[in-house]
């Protein structure tokens, strides 16, 4: 087995028994779920509107990891915010949230 990291997030893995070759993603989310605990923890309300809040930040590597176990291309993924939607309604990504009210899904 040769693997080598290509970038800070990529690894590129290859078996040369099965002659097959994997480009592994990864991502270090703690930083973000740190940030987004600190920024809902110090949320002092919004716009009076709530249509103008920042309502979470989201680890790439995770969102298309989710979106590619529901079947989400990521040409969809990019086009159609409701999976974004989606992902933060979901209760195991609520540590992806910053804003501690909720927006209505579409």
């Amino acid at each position: 087995m040769y693997k080598r990291k290509l970038d800070d997030n990529s690894i590129f893995h290859y078996d040369a028994e099965t002659d097959k070759a994997v480009i592994q993603t990864v991502s270090d989310v703690e930083p973000v779920l740190e940030a987004n605990k600190k920024e809902m923890n110090e949320h002092r309300g919004g716009y009076e509107s709530e249509n103008f809040n920042k309502v979470g930040s989201v680890d790439i590597v995770v969102y298309r990891d989710w979106c590619k176990k529901r079947g989400i291309s990521e040409r969809e993924m990019w086009n159609n915010n409701q999976h974004l939607l989606d992902f933060l309604h979901d209760p195991d990504n609520a540590a992806f949230r910053t804003h501690p009210t909720f927006f209505k899904k579409i």
